[in-house]
C-alpha cells in the first residue's frame, strides 16, 4: 500500500492514478483528512512511489499541485 497526501484536487489525484494504464495498478482504498490509501499489484513499493509521482506530475496541474506519496 501506497499513500498520498495532498490537501488539493483528491478527486482529481484519485482518478488520475485509478485511470493510468501503465504496469503498476493503483486502486483507491480509503481517505483520512489528507491521506490518500492505494493499493499497489506489486510488491516493489518504492517503485511504485516513484512512478505514482511521476504519474500525477505528468498531468497538467501536477507540477503545481503539492503532495507527498510515502509507503
Amino acid at each position: 500500500m501506497i499513500y498520498i497526501n495532498c490537501a488539493t484536487q483528491q478527486d482529481f489525484v484519485i482518478k488520475t492514478l485509478e485511470a493510468d494504464q501503465g504496469e503498476i495498478k493503483y486502486t483507491f482504498k480509503e481517505k483520512k483528512g489528507i491521506k490518500l490509501s492505494f493499493d499497489v499489484n506489486t510488491d516493489n513499493l518504492d517503485e511504485a512511489v516513484k512512478n505514482a509521482k511521476a504519474i500525477v506530475k505528468a498531468t497538467p496541474i501536477g507540477t503545481a499541485l503539492y503532495f507527498q506519496v510515502t509507503k
